[in-house]
């Protein structure tokens, strides 16, 4: 694997990324699905009909990649600092979640440094001032 040296190598492949996706395989998606029987008539034409799966394979996975966060192994005997479908117990409902992507600091693979969390690309997301107070960033930070 080729590890990301800077900036502009970041949004190089990022940008590669984001045009396969657009061009090539966003298409072939929807052309599957559209075969398959599987896209739903009750939804806008205007509402991306990819899943959340296909966004995470296709995308995301790649903007990971890029910013040297390794989902699998890079060399044997070495553990992933990227952890995929990470169960949590809800703290406010008696249940099991799952992060999409937990990433652990590399120094302490006990502490959590980021968690990713994909949504289709139309998934509307919580009005900030309806997300529990200890969840906002303050002053900007």
């Amino acid at each position: 694997m080729t590890r990301i040296r800077n900036a502009k190598d970041f949004r190089n492949s990022f940008n590669n990324t984001r045009k396969q996706y657009e061009e090539s395989l966003r298409p072939r998606f929807i052309k599957n699905r559209e075969q398959m029987g599987t896209i739903s008539p009750t939804l806008h034409p205007s509402v991306d009909q990819v899943y959340e799966s296909q966004i995470r394979a296709s995308v995301i996975d790649a903007l990971l990649s890029a910013l040297n966060w390794d989902v699998l192994p890079v060399a044997p005997g070495a553990l992933p600092n990227l952890i995929p479908e990470e169960p949590v117990e809800s703290i406010d409902r008696d249940r099991r979640r799952y992060l999409d992507y937990l990433g652990l600091e590399a120094s302490d693979a006990c502490r959590p440094l980021m968690i990713v969390e994909a949504k289709r690309p139309w998934f509307e997301l919580p009005a900030v001032e309806s997300l529990p107070e200890h969840t906002r960033l303050q002053n900007g930070r």
